[in-house]
């Protein structure tokens, strides 16, 4: 069965919804839609603890989409390649949820399996000195962190990143994560 995005959509925003975003990216954007969403957590309940971890992960998250989306041509409405990216925040009494979802080519998604699972098995001590590897190594790619970032999620929510890979085409995958901060 081939993957289809509006089902994937309706699946995740089963929930309440407090921010949606889809499109393509802009570093222009950044800015608002961080602003946005600061301002959707002030109307949530959940203690200011709660609402600034999640304002750092979809920092992360938000920049993870900017800089590692790989452009697809969409529909055939649009003249040239969108580098598409989806964030959805939900809430629910227990955890607000943070999902993203971007295309990803194979040897992206080779690489991301392998990191989230080596992370998702660390714990929250091991999960810190790793941090600090990376940091220290300083072995940054041309987009950024060398996986930092994923790191850095999985630290301030102190929980496992959930994803999933659903095949697009013959080399690219439709790739979503998502991390619940607990309330």
């Amino acid at each position: 069965m081939a993957f289809n995005l509006e089902n994937w959509i309706a699946e995740k925003t089963k929930e309440q919804v407090i921010f949606t975003f889809k499109g393509e990216l802009s570093d222009s954007m950044l800015t608002d839609l961080l602003l946005i969403v600061e301002n959707k957590l002030e109307e949530v309940d959940a203690s200011k603890k709660i609402r600034k971890k999640v304002y750092n992960v979809a920092i992360e998250s938000l920049q993870n989409l900017f800089h590692h989306s790989y452009p697809v041509f969409l529909n055939g409405t649009q003249k040239k390649d969108v580098r598409y990216s989806i964030m959805i925040i939900t809430y629910s009494k227990n955890a607000i949820k943070i999902t993203t979802g971007n295309f990803v080519d194979e040897q992206k998604s080779n690489f991301l399996k392998k990191h989230i699972d080596k992370i998702n098995n660390l714990s929250k001590d091991e999960l810190k000195i790793l941090y600090k590897e990376i940091l220290d190594n300083q072995q940054f790619s041309d987009k950024g962190g060398g996986g930092l970032g994923l790191v850095d999620i999985a630290r301030k929510a102190e929980n496992k990143i959930n994803y999933n890979f659903y095949s697009d085409k013959k080399s690219l995958s439709f790739f979503d994560f998502s991390i619940e901060i607990k309330q």
